[in-house]
């Protein structure tokens, strides 16, 4: 009896989180109206030790983010936080459904609120792999933002997104340390880099990086290119698709947020 409840339980909060992204869809008015409880109720579930409680969440609020866009950005950092620490839960599809959901935070907030939100918490975290994901995702921002735009002077994008480049290539794990090495070679190709790198990042560190920044200077001279770091695909609905990208499985019944 006892297991037979917690289904229905279980079920009635996947439909009340299938209904919540339904109403967000077709009435976004009604949605706004009561956006911070909702959000709420959301970061909650997300928590959920119920996977799919917690998947539906997650799903969601990647819907929400792809049709509230700028509106999300009042509870976008403690979103943020939950997703980083579900990126390192060890069911994998929990992991793959906070990937997609901290794109869609980058893809639809203003680049430097995507920023903050990802890095406040994220870039000093205790565990090494939500750092490495970190990474990732700036790499990500990186590429869809252009050289120029980061390189800009633009106040918390190129402070923030310098500064923690030059601490993750710093990191002990390969895996970041490569996001990061990314995110230079993308940038050191522009003539303002070395200017731009000296006025927000402490000597000290360019100190540690110049290694780095050598190797990546003949390489962009030798027109080496480690990855292609834009991709189309065409079973995304147009949806710019990227080497920092994941694909996408859902639980939720409908709409899927056609992503």
């Amino acid at each position: 009896m006892g297991e037979k409840r917690a289904f229905h339980d279980r079920e009635g909060q996947v439909e009340g989180i299938e209904m919540l992204v339904r109403l967000c869809h077709h009435h976004p008015d009604a949605v706004l109206g009561n956006l911070r409880t909702i959000n709420m109720s959301l970061m909650k579930e997300a928590k959920n030790l119920r996977s799919q409680v917690s998947r539906a969440a997650i799903q969601a609020i990647t819907c929400f983010f792809d049709i509230l866009k700028r509106h999300m950005e009042a509870d976008a950092e403690k979103i943020a936080t939950i997703l980083l620490n579900r990126t390192i839960d060890t069911n994998k599809f929990l992991q793959l459904d906070s990937n997609h959901a901290l794109d869609a935070l980058l893809e639809n907030l203003s680049p430097a609120k995507g920023i903050h939100a990802v890095t406040q918490e994220g870039l000093g975290h205790r565990n090494p792999a939500v750092r490495a994901m970190v990474a990732r995702l700036l790499a990500y921002q990186v590429e869809r933002l252009g050289a120029s735009r980061v390189l800009s002077g633009q106040k918390d994008i190129t402070d923030r997104i310098l500064t923690a480049a030059a601490k993750l290539a710093q990191e002990g794990s390969l895996e970041t340390r490569n996001y990061a090495k990314l995110i230079f070679q993308h940038l050191i190709q522009q003539g303002q880099f070395d200017a731009v790198l000296k006025k927000y990042v402490p000597a000290s560190d360019i100190k540690n990086l110049q290694k780095l920044l050598d190797n990546l200077s003949n390489e962009v001279s030798l027109n080496i290119i480690l990855f292609p770091l834009v991709q189309r695909s065409a079973t995304q609905n147009s949806r710019r698709a990227s080497f920092f990208k994941r694909g996408r499985k859902t639980v939720l019944m409908e709409p899927q947020c056609t992503l």
